[in-house]
């Protein structure tokens, strides 16, 4: 497989998506949160920028939906709090899908990415700035959504991924 000219990468979220910009020869990166709408706006702005360059662009888009695990329970969650746990789960796996389905139809070349495995030193395994930073040279502020669409982006370009071991 050709490495596309840049990759959009999506962490679908309720509120606010995590979404990293990856330009492939230079391994620039740009990262933002935004709503389904601000989303959409951003994706036709991008695709209207690339019809005039002719270069390819690939969206990657986190698909949680097809693990059959997604959340740990813990034995002290309520019946209420499993609930609401698996309800947001929901939503959240629907809002991937809708992205999904939203960015091929409007054309674009979309990949599912099943999550990738949590070995970072975050809370629960999560990636932090720190971690990102040392092998992607990203600078200013990332929170937990914009990490792992970085994350997504770089594996997907086959990118190094370099651990610092202390």
């Amino acid at each position: 497989m050709k490495r596309p000219n840049h990759i959009i990468a999506i962490d679908p979220d309720i509120d606010k998506n995590g979404v990293s910009y990856l330009e492939t020869a230079t391994k620039k990166l740009e990262v933002s949160n935004l709503t389904l709408v601000q989303l959409i706006d951003y994706l036709k702005t991008t695709r209207a920028k690339l019809e005039e360059t002719k270069e390819t662009l690939t969206i990657v888009v986190e698909g949680g939906w097809s693990n059959t695990r997604t959340h740990r329970r813990s034995s002290k969650d309520t019946f209420g709090t499993a609930s609401k746990k698996g309800y947001n789960v929901g939503r959240n796996h629907q809002r991937g899908i809708d992205i999904f389905q939203i960015a091929e139809s409007m054309g674009f070349h979309v990949v599912e990415q099943p999550p990738l495995q949590k070995c970072w030193k975050g809370r629960e395994g999560k990636i932090t700035h720190e971690e990102l930073a040392y092998f992607t040279g990203i600078m200013g502020q990332t929170n937990q959504e914009t990490r792992d669409a970085t994350l997504i982006a770089w594996n997907y370009a086959n990118f190094p991924i370099r651990i610092k071991n202390n």
